[in-house]
């Protein structure tokens, strides 16, 4: 009979994943009477881990409303309902664990399933009957893990928690813990039950106060702890193995959960024994498991932030999404002034603490074994391989946390951290944090440290920052490869090829200062490739000559230094120098440069002075006139005089 089932649920299974595979092309599931049967007989199997993936299949499609017609859209929370709700019920312990690992996949499907707690009171009875009564009955003990599972999804709804808490959830959930008849699967059950009160937690300050005074949160994650290690040092089949495995994914849940908090993460700063036993729980072997991998992004990520770092959640509203940072806190301001009944709402309150214990904890994920790379570094990049779209924005976020320190980038980039982030910055949702981080290191990264191979790659991606309408990003992105242009001239030709040429002259009419003196930045570094010099040479360049000579005569020392910069270089080539003699706006920012006292900007005036005097008889006259006056004032660079009087010697007469 068993056999019979297990082919039954695997055709079922197959049918399911068969339809998933189509995406919009398939037909829109709907639940028919034919599929609630089917449904209906599997979870009568005793083979609840096939079963589990046959639900997690039929919610999935069911909850998938994308191209789906507004008159076959599904109630999920009443359909899943109207099938789980008798095996919920059940006395018998198969029936009921089956019910409850029903109820995890209709709750990991679509969040706002979590409705049917309020249509029925089936699922919550089912779910504190499972956790309150004691035994270590295999079924039992399953149904606990299903119920802790249900119940950590469905908290996550406001008016979940809510219900929970004024029923006297807190006290089942403690009594739960402090329940000494622990079967095999209790450790993971606690790990569960930790992870849902540090939710709990979230719900407002004197919901906090309540969890936090009640629970020694640090005395039952040590005896955790003990319990994950002893079982991964004592697993040897690779049952035992998975279930250790099993067993660290759900410890670091919780760790991960309570982190969000900044009074636990005080905590948890003091206990360096703690910390270093939670980062050597994470193996690297095991970081392939894409749960695994989540739950240690998602420590790592909470860790490091700060309550200063805000979170930018997709509203959907281009306006809203498109705002800066300033405009942004403006309108949190603006929400903060408003009646507490028109705010918008809020899904609980959280504190991440403050920024000197943000800095702390970021200091210990950057520490490293000797002279190698940091160990959390190297196991946060291992968790893009395979993982969710979830997983790998909380690496890039964690990533570019740990590059706010511009004394700490070089150790993310010694720790496979530029490689990953490569990796990241296609991700599209995880491409805006990936892509400030990979600029971050590579402004403070000498490139010849760099594999040339990850030179050539960071071009495309920085470009690309180029064109965003976040003016920091913008600033980042073109710092980042002015540095990386001076490594070669076939970096040089990609960043061309690319466009950063025009790119950057783009810049130039931000209105930021320090945007436009960035893009000067870049063309400056670019004129050191023949492609630009043949551009200029044959006269296909006069908008960017008036653009540079306007830009000598800025009174923002960055801009003037780096288009006389620019000028100088370009004029060392004879046939360029006769273009820029010819350019008006050129001689007019040299003559400006002339006046100048700083030492750089004189330096640069005297190389152009020099060329264009040689290049244009006419150009000459104002352009000697002026540097003998500043030879009487006296320059304050002696290369810059030495130049000048070279050049007035040569052109006595």
């Amino acid at each position: 009979e068993e056999s019979v089932q297990r082919a039954a649920l695997v055709a079922l299974h197959g049918i399911c994943d068969a339809r998933r595979l189509l995406g919009s092309k398939g037909a829109a599931v709907v639940p028919t009477g034919c599929l609630q049967k089917c449904m209906e007989s599997a979870l009568h199997s005793p083979l609840q881990d096939l079963l589990q993936g046959l639900l997690a299949e039929v919610f999935a499609l069911l909850a998938d409303d994308e191209d789906r017609p507004e008159h076959l859209k599904v109630d999920l929370a009443h359909f899943g309902l109207l099938v789980l709700e008798p095996f919920l019920q059940s006395e018998d312990q198969m029936l009921q664990s089956n019910g409850l690992a029903g109820l995890t996949s209709l709750l990991a499907a679509k969040s706002k399933a979590a409705q049917l707690l309020q249509q029925s009171q089936a699922p919550l009875t089912a779910m504190l009957r499972a956790l309150s009564s004691p035994g270590t009955d295999a079924w039992h003990c399953k149904a606990q893990n299903h119920a802790a599972e249900c119940l950590l999804l469905a908290v996550s709804d406001a008016s979940t928690r809510q219900r929970w808490i004024e029923g006297g959830g807190i006290d089942v959930i403690l009594n739960a813990l402090s329940n000494l008849e622990k079967g095999k699967e209790r450790s993971f059950v606690d790990a569960k039950l930790v992870a849902v009160l540090a939710i709990l937690a979230a719900h407002n300050k004197e919901v906090r106060d309540e969890v936090f005074d009640r629970v020694d949160f640090m005395m039952e994650l040590r005896y955790a702890l003990e319990v994950a290690q002893s079982r991964v040092a004592a697993a040897t089949s690779s049952e035992d193995k998975r279930q250790a495995r099993r067993l660290c994914s759900g410890l670091l849940e919780s760790f991960a959960c309570l982190t969000i908090h900044g009074e636990f993460k005080e905590l948890l700063i003091s206990s360096k024994k703690t910390l270093a036993a939670l980062q050597a729980l994470a193996k690297e072997e095991d970081l392939g498991d894409a749960g695994l991998s989540f739950f240690f992004a998602m420590l790592i990520y909470n860790l490091c932030r700060s309550r200063d770092d805000k979170m930018r959640r997709k509203t959907g509203n281009p306006m809203i999404d498109e705002l800066g940072s300033d405009d942004l806190k403006a309108l949190e301001e603006f929400y903060e002034r408003m009646p507490p009944e028109a705010r918008p709402a809020v899904n609980g309150e959280v504190d991440p603490g403050d920024a000197a214990l943000a800095a702390k904890l970021r200091s210990w994920c950057l520490q490293r074994e000797g002279s190698g790379a940091s160990p959390v570094v190297s196991k946060l990049c291992r968790c893009i391989q395979g993982s969710s779209v979830q997983c790998k924005v909380l690496v890039a976020e964690s990533l570019r946390f740990l590059c706010q320190d511009q004394s700490q980038r070089k150790f993310v980039a010694s720790s496979h951290g530029l490689r990953a982030l490569l990796q990241l910055e296609k991700e599209p949702k995880a491409t805006e944090a990936a892509r400030q981080a990979l600029a971050q290191i590579l402004i403070s990264t000498n490139p010849a440290s760099l594999q040339y191979q990850e030179q050539l790659d960071s071009v495309r991606p920085l470009l690309e920052m180029f064109s965003s309408s976040n003016e920091l990003y913008q600033f980042e992105g073109a710092m980042a490869l002015t540095n990386l242009l001076t490594s070669s001239e076939e970096l040089r030709g990609r960043a061309l090829q690319g466009g950063a040429w025009n790119l950057s002259k783009d810049l130039l009419f931000s209105d930021n200062e320090q945007v436009q003196c960035a893009g000067l930045e870049v063309m400056c570094n670019l004129t050191m490739s023949p492609e630009v010099l043949e551009r200029f040479a044959d006269g296909k360049a006069a908008v960017e000559l008036q653009l540079l000579g306007a830009f000598c005569q800025s009174e923002e020392p960055r801009a003037s230094i780096a288009a006389s910069g620019a000028l100088a270089m370009l004029a060392d080539t004879p046939e360029v120098a006769e273009r820029i003699a010819e350019c008006q706006h050129c001689i007019t920012g040299l003559l400006k440069l002339l006046e100048s006292q700083d030492g750089n900007l004189q330096h640069r005036a005297m190389v152009l002075a020099c060329a264009v005097v040689e290049a244009s008889a006419e150009a000459a006259k104002p352009v000697l006139e002026k540097v003998k006056v500043r030879l009487a004032k006296g320059f304050s660079s002696s290369f810059a005089r030495g130049l000048a009087e070279e050049l007035l010697k040569e052109n006595a007469g």
